[in-house]
């Protein structure tokens, strides 16, 4: 039935767990063991800022710790990279390797959609039709007039297909 309403003598099932920052140990709920790393924010903050493998390296700048690639891609662009403007890992890592410079999200996208292509098919250039998940020449297909960018079999826009039908 649990404890009476205001008991003081509250049943503690709680697991103790170490900080990775500082060591110092602090008490979580048994379902949040394998969410929680650190016993503050203030430690948060600090891990979020080590780079762990997962995300992008950061390095230290008068007391700052913006990400090292923006870094290398502003000593190359010359200056602060200007508003909108993207760095593409050109090797897929997300540390190191070669940078492009990318102008805006479009642009950005656009790149990574044709490392998919090659990856897929050896030419970067090759289109993914949305129905039936096949890449192809753009001769072989037709554009949408209201979506010049995407690009679809003409078999498959005759036929009707809907993305529904294709899952069936």
């Amino acid at each position: 039935m649990g404890r009476p309403k205001g008991s003081k003598n509250k049943i503690d099932n709680g697991v103790y767990l170490n900080c990775i920052v500082c060591g110092n140990k602090f008490r979580v709920k048994p379902s949040h063991v394998k969410l929680r790393f650190t016993c503050s924010r203030k430690c948060q903050i600090i891990q979020f800022h080590k780079y762990n493998g997962k995300d992008y390296k950061r390095i230290s700048i008068d007391g700052k710790s913006p990400r090292e690639h923006r870094v290398l891609a502003e000593k190359i662009f010359g200056g602060p990279l200007p508003k909108g403007y993207e760095v593409h890992h050109v090797d897929g890592g997300k540390n190191g390797g070669k940078l492009a410079i990318c102008k805006n999200r479009a642009e950005h996208m656009k790149l990574h959609v044709e490392e998919r292509a090659f990856k897929a098919t050896g030419d970067r250039y090759k289109k993914l039709c949305p129905y039936c998940h096949k890449y192809d020449n753009k001769e072989n297909m037709i554009s949408y007039p209201s979506k010049p960018e995407r690009f679809v079999h003409r078999v498959c826009a005759n036929a009707g297909y809907t993305k529904k039908k294709i899952e069936k």
